[in-house]
C-alpha cells in the first residue's frame, strides 16, 4: 500500500499502535472497508492474522502498516501516537505543573520564614503542613 512517512522507533510507540490498530482491527473495517465486497473482506482477515503474527517490535509493526495502510491511516495511527505520547506526558509532570497564588503580605512572611527554617521551597512546607488534614478528607 502507502510508503510511510513516519517510522515508530519506540517501545513506547510501539504499543500505542499496537493498541490503536488493534481497536481499529477489532472494528472488522479496518484496514479496508470489508462492506465493499468480498475481497476486501478476506484482506480484512489476511491482514488480522499478519498482525496477530508480528513479533510486536517496531520494524515489524512498521512493516505490516507499510504493507496493509494507506497513507491517511498511517495520519490518522502518527495522530494517535502523539496523543498517548502527549498523555503520558502530562500524567508524568502532573506533580511538577506549577500554579499560582495570591498570597497576604502576613503569608508570604510565614512561608518565608518557615521555609529557611526548614531548608525547604514554598510547596514542599505547604503540602507538609497540609497533608495531614488532607488525608483525612477522604
Amino acid at each position: 500500500m502507502a510508503r510511510a512517512k513516519y517510522k515508530i522507533t519506540t517501545d513506547q510507540d510501539t504499543w500505542s499502535a499496537m493498541d490503536w490498530l488493534a481497536n481499529k482491527l477489532d472494528s472488522g473495517f479496518f484496514p479496508y472497508d470489508a462492506m465493499q465486497d468480498d475481497e476486501s473482506f478476506v484482506k480484512n482477515i489476511r491482514a488480522q492474522e499478519a498482525f496477530k503474527e508480528t513479533d510486536k517490535s517496531p520494524e515489524s509493526v512498521n512493516t505490516w502498516c507499510e504493507t496493509y495502510m494507506n497513507s491517511e491511516q498511517w495520519k490518522q495511527l502518527k495522530n494517535a501516537i502523539r496523543a498517548a505520547r502527549l498523555r503520558r506526558e502530562r500524567k508524568r509532570n502532573y506533580d511538577k505543573a506549577v500554579r499560582r497564588i495570591d498570597i497576604s503580605n502576613r503569608a508570604l512572611h510565614m512561608l518565608q520564614t518557615l521555609s529557611k527554617r526548614h531548608g525547604v521551597t514554598y510547596s514542599e512546607l505547604i503540602e507538609k503542613y497540609l497533608e495531614k488534614d488532607y488525608m483525612n478528607l477522604e
